[in-house]
């Protein structure tokens, strides 16, 4: 019986970001996001989706946490949290093109996240769909329906939980020191990262458990699909 499997997308993506994993993983699951804004910090977040997960019977010693970008900081907080709980983590956690510690979190990023807040949210929507997704789309060499598929999630961008998002993602602070705590727990730490990733810098070292693409590339859910399919095979290989 394959272990739970649960996807966490990266910011103003939605389950479409998983489509190649879903199709190769029928049973993995990818949480809604609280639709109530009062999270003050991404731990509060983390706390909300980990609870829904509970309830669900998707968070237990077996679940492999799949977490893309931002989802990356939010399954990495999630884990952390059950341990200072003294509960028991999942299995493992395999970061695709995410932040293993704060120190990836670019200060354009951070920029970027405080100033969207002034941003009109039917501009952000339509800077989405008519500038920022085409572009994204060539700089990380996308085909014809890839590109397709990432503009229509951005005509359905939820602009305001975007941001919310993006300033708690700012304010992150994981570092090398709870990774190193998350492995003495026994969690397996897996990654798969483009070298040239136009959004995320790669880790550094890179750290243990971390595979480095020779691409330019950041929605490797699409772009690398094999390459992220095999990790989480790695993950939920006893």
């Amino acid at each position: 019986m394959t272990p739970p499997i649960v996807c966490l997308p990266g910011l103003g993506a939605d389950h479409r970001l998983f489509a190649p994993q879903l199709e190769a993983f029928p049973s993995a699951i990818v949480p809604d996001w609280p639709p109530d804004p009062g999270a003050a910090d991404l731990e509060a977040l983390a706390a909300a989706i980990r609870r829904d997960l509970i309830d669900r019977g998707a968070w237990t010693p077996q679940t492999l946490l799949v977490g893309f970008s931002f989802g990356a900081q939010v399954a990495l907080t999630m884990t952390l949290a059950a341990i200072d709980g003294a509960e028991p983590p999942p299995r493992a956690v395999a970061l695709v093109s995410g932040l293993w510690t704060a120190g990836q979190l670019t200060p354009a990023f951070r920029r970027q996240a405080a100033a969207a807040r002034f941003v009109p949210d039917a501009l952000m929507r339509w800077s989405a769909r008519s500038l920022v997704a085409p572009r994204f789309a060539r700089a990380c060499a996308l085909d014809a329906s890839q590109t397709r598929r990432l503009i229509q999630m951005a005509r359905d961008l939820n602009a305001a939980r975007l941001k919310r998002h993006a300033r708690l993602a700012a304010r992150w602070s994981v570092s090398a020191n709870d990774l190193a705590s998350l492995r003495d727990a026994g969690v397996r730490l897996l990654g798969v990262h483009a070298g040239r990733d136009p959004v995320i810098p790669p880790p550094k070292g890179p750290p243990a458990g971390c595979e480095i693409i020779d691409a330019r590339a950041h929605l490797l859910t699409w772009s690398h699909a094999d390459r992220v399919n095999d990790l989480i095979r790695r993950g939920i290989d006893p």
